[in-house]
């Protein structure tokens, strides 16, 4: 067997965010064409995110805010916010790079998840 037979061979790498907060959060390189589950991170609440995922990484979307009101977040309260993350990891692996920085932050009051898979 050739070397070059096995460097053909080898799985596309997965690359990570590693922050300085925790879990290493699993993102997507650019360019990848296998199919890989997703997973959107809903986090809500109603004072300033004091944690780096929710005030940086965290991005404001109508779906978040659809996602949080179902779950009773109320949109019209003062200092509101929902925000959303896409993670390249199936449901567990978003929940242990997510939730223990979650529960840390005071402002985060809800957040749930939605998976799919993509290209």
């Amino acid at each position: 067997m050739s070397d070059e037979f096995l460097l053909d061979e080898l799985t596309p790498l997965d690359y990570f965010l590693a922050p300085a907060y925790g879990e290493p959060i699993p993102i997507v390189a650019k360019g990848s064409l296998r199919l890989r589950r997703s997973t959107t991170v809903y986090v809500w609440g109603y004072e300033s995110p004091q944690s780096l995922l929710c005030r940086e990484l965290c991005k404001p979307s109508e779906e978040a805010a659809q996602f949080a009101a179902k779950s009773g977040w109320n949109g019209e309260r003062e200092g509101a916010w929902a925000r959303e993350i896409t993670l390249a990891a199936g449901l567990i692996g978003a929940l242990r790079a997510t939730e223990p920085v979650f529960r840390r932050d005071p402002a985060a009051v809800g957040w749930g998840i939605r998976t799919a898979w993509r290209r």
